[in-house]
């Protein structure tokens, strides 16, 4: 069995949705885990003033979550705003996420997303990545050229995108269980972890 788990890095629900699919999967160890990369966002500067529905939604996620916005990330947004391209944010996870045995790759998603949103940092920008690849003891010398070239990847699709739309998956989060050569809807947009494992002990007692 394994769960699949499409996502964006440029998804506030998913930051938050994040504590929610680590607490399932702790409680079982038993499913194995593919995160999918959606294609949220075109390239563009992230700003209050061209999305002024951002505060209010940031606040429903921590109030749902418990996740918290850090000061950098709301004074960027409020200013000159964050640089953001799931393009970008698709191709360098699919490069790290190949350098990390699968058991990395939702703390690898956690890492990106909390460098945005914790710490105001543009998922675009290859310093960025610098503190990632020392988290996870990867090589700064083999792999921040190839994380630049994939910086640069402005309209180019990631094959993930591909497999987002043929699992139908529309909305982030979305959360999949493939049981008995059969695929099922865990969740889907916001979503608690008793509603998750509820879902979950549903579809295997079936």
């Amino acid at each position: 069995m394994k769960v699949i788990y499409v996502w964006d890095a440029l998804c506030g629900w998913c930051y938050g949705f994040g504590t929610v699919l680590e607490a399932f999967l702790a409680r079982h160890p038993e499913l194995e885990l593919e995160l999918v990369s959606g294609g949220l966002i075109p390239t563009e500067m992230l700003t209050v003033k061209a999305h002024p529905y951002i505060p209010e939604a940031n606040q429903r996620i921590t109030n749902t979550y418990g996740v918290r916005f850090g000061s950098a990330y709301e004074q960027a947004i409020r200013g000159k705003g964050l640089r953001v391209s799931s393009f970008h944010t698709a191709w360098a996870f699919g490069l790290l996420r190949k350098q990390l045995p699968k058991a990395q790759h939702l703390a690898l998603a956690k890492a990106m997303q909390t460098a945005m949103y914790a710490e105001g940092r543009s998922l675009s920008e290859l310093d960025t990545y610098r503190p990632i690849l020392r988290q996870f003891g990867l090589s700064e010398t083999l792999l921040l050229p190839e994380l630049g070239k994939a910086l640069r990847k402005d309209d180019t699709m990631h094959p993930d995108f591909s497999r987002a739309r043929e699992l139908e998956a529309e909305v982030y989060p979305t959360l999949l269980l493939e049981y008995q050569g059969e695929l099922y809807l865990l969740s889907e947009g916001a979503a608690l972890a008793e509603e998750v494992e509820l879902r979950y002990q549903q579809i295997i007692a079936d």
